[in-house]
């Protein structure tokens, strides 16, 4: 890996960060019921899918096909369903192969340098819907996180007019506050934005 901050993630720097954040997937399942209504989707890819909880509320909620990619091995032998290896900026499918695909709290990690790449494959393998689930901002705002030291490891940006700018044929169905669709204790309620495209 040439990325820092994919490395870190792979490390145990990833580890501890799975370790620290069990998450219980039962909350989530209203609420992707309710994120994902009137939309036509039989298969979802997670990239950054970690141990798998998000998946598996989407699965209760919608009964969709679900499969997930992450970096960290240890969140892969851990998961609550088969999670398979690999990386955002090469992602081992063909393209449109699933309905949605979509990040939660993924995009935040990824490097200015790295955004455009990370996106571009996100919608390369999407064949309907893209849903992007990120801490929003006017402008992005950098600043440092954990284990980095004085680098910068979280970035909240405009994601959905990032987005929109990288691919003009993108149509925004929806967008708003995830704490507008449901709660649980995490920042992916109290502090995320949501933007769903069609291609």
């Amino acid at each position: 890996m040439d990325n820092y901050y994919e490395s870190q993630w792979a490390s145990g720097f990833g580890d501890k960060y799975t370790q620290r954040c069990q998450i219980d997937y039962k909350p989530r399942v209203p609420m992707f019921k309710k994120l994902l209504k009137g939309l036509e989707i039989e298969s979802v890819l997670e990239v950054g899918a970690n141990m798998g909880h998000n998946l598996v509320a989407i699965n209760e909620a919608i009964g969709a096909d679900v499969f997930g990619i992450d970096i960290n091995k240890y969140a892969i032998e851990n998961a609550l369903m088969p999670i398979e290896y690999g990386s955002i900026y090469k992602l081992p499918y063909d393209e449109n192969t699933f309905d949605l695909v979509y990040t939660a709290g993924v995009l935040i990690h990824i490097p200015p340098d790295k955004l455009k790449s990370a996106m571009k494959e996100l919608y390369r393998v999407s064949k309907k819907y893209i849903l992007i689930i990120e801490y929003p901002a006017d402008e992005e705002r950098g600043r440092k996180y954990r284990d980095f030291g004085n680098k910068q490891g979280v970035w909240a940006r405009p994601y959905g007019h990032l987005f929109q700018r990288l691919f003009e044929n993108a149509r925004l169905v929806k967008t708003g506050s995830m704490k507008d669709i449901g709660k649980d204790k995490w920042g992916f309620s109290k502090d995320c934005d949501y933007h769903i495209f069609s291609k």
